[in-house]
């Protein structure tokens, strides 16, 4: 699925949480911490679920969950990309700075099957009036729609991998609003707390580097919990 478009979730809550970055512990501690119902809440995720973090394998096994949905970040492409070539052929000096070195440590047939369940994620979920990108969308939301449906490589790789807003805001500068969506979130770019900017929210405060893991309640648009790393 290209991307996926859900209803508000008129039972429970629904949550939205950046960059993940096998963290499975903290991911935990912040559900415990929102008082997460399983049976009716939602929980959106940014991308960028793998790498980094002690627990790459159990966050993936979330997948499983029917709570739980995610969109197609960076490091996914990432993994993707390395397919099942060995740790020579993918540039080592990337690997480690990436932090994907767990997957070449797992057997060809589950790196495989890792790359299948990371192939049917979407590059975009809209939930009612919200959207959800990895890094940053186009400057109108039909027109992100779009090119993730045309299979526009370009595109999508601003979609997954643009820092050009999260920059200028953090320099000062003034991003306009996303058309025909009332409220983007995006992750990918570290802020050390989330932050509004015309109608995009910056999610992703940087759990791995010793940041925090934060989430937001979609239906208030308030942050609902924050982990912070131990250091």
């Amino acid at each position: 699925m290209l991307y996926e478009i859900y209803k508000e979730n008129k039972e429970g809550n629904d949550y939205c949480v950046g960059d993940l970055h096998g963290n499975y512990t903290a991911l935990y501690a912040l559900l415990d911490q929102i008082g997460f119902n399983k049976e009716k809440d939602r929980l959106f995720c940014l991308g960028d679920l793998t790498d980094r973090g002690l627990d790459s394998n159990k966050v993936l096994e979330l997948l499983k969950n029917k709570w739980l949905f995610t969109i197609r970040g960076n490091h996914e492409d990432i993994l993707i990309g390395h397919g099942l070539k060995s740790y020579e052929e993918c540039y080592p000096e990337n690997i480690n700075k990436n932090g994907n070195q767990w997957f070449f440590s797992e057997s060809l047939e589950h790196r495989q099957a890792i790359i299948n369940r990371l192939n049917e994620l979407p590059y975009a979920i809209q939930v009612g009036k919200i959207g959800l990108v990895h890094a940053y969308p186009l400057p109108d939301w039909k027109d992100t729609l779009k090119a993730i449906k045309n299979k526009n490589k370009i595109k999508i790789g601003n979609i997954i991998w643009s820092r050009t807003a999260s920059k200028a805001v953090q320099k000062g500068e003034k991003i306009e609003a996303i058309k025909n969506i009332d409220v983007v979130l995006v992750g990918h770019h570290i802020f050390e707390n989330p932050e509004r900017h015309a109608n995009v929210i910056f999610l992703d405060t940087g759990y791995f580097s010793g940041g925090s893991l934060t989430a937001v309640n979609l239906k208030t648009l308030k942050v609902a919990g924050r982990v912070f790393a131990k250091g």
